[in-house]
């Protein structure tokens, strides 16, 4: 997914609807991006809502000005947290929704807590999901960094 993503911004392009129905594997378990429909310039900022719900950054939800990698990066943390447990990390990213506003709160060990008996995630992994949930833009892991976390 981060070298799909490495791709994509190689090609100075941002998805902007990175979601587990946008996505492919090839006969190689390679993954494909499909429905470039919601695609911008990734070094443009944006203020339009793109997007899945479930899968979007709080800034576009908030309708604030937004990079597309950034963005790109907090949605596939969503993804990579269904790959690891077969659920959605929080309904929405808002400050409305419980979960996801302890991880912006940084109570990180509440989060964890509530999902206690339902999910197994190693501290390596929850670090990176952490990370790639950071409710700053500018705080979120860029694509090299996650390249180079201990997880990856």
């Amino acid at each position: 997914m981060v070298d799909t993503l490495q791709y994509i911004k190689s090609k100075k392009v941002a998805h902007r609807d990175i979601k587990i129905e946008n996505m492919l594997v090839n006969e190689l378990f390679e993954i494909k991006f499909a429905d470039f429909g919601f695609a911008s310039l990734s070094k443009e900022v944006e203020q339009q809502q793109m997007g899945t719900p479930i899968y979007v950054a709080p800034e576009i939800i908030e309708g604030k000005e937004y990079l597309g990698e950034r963005v790109d990066v907090f949605s596939c943390g969503v993804v990579l947290f269904i790959m690891l447990t077969g659920r959605y990390p929080f309904y929405c990213a808002t400050r409305e929704d419980k979960r996801y506003k302890l991880l912006m709160e940084l109570n990180k060990q509440e989060y964890w807590r509530t999902l206690e008996g339902k999910i197994a995630i190693s501290v390596e992994a929850r670090d990176l999901l952490e990370r790639m949930f950071a409710y700053d833009p500018n705080e979120r892991i860029n694509l090299e960094d996650i390249e180079g976390h201990p997880w990856y």
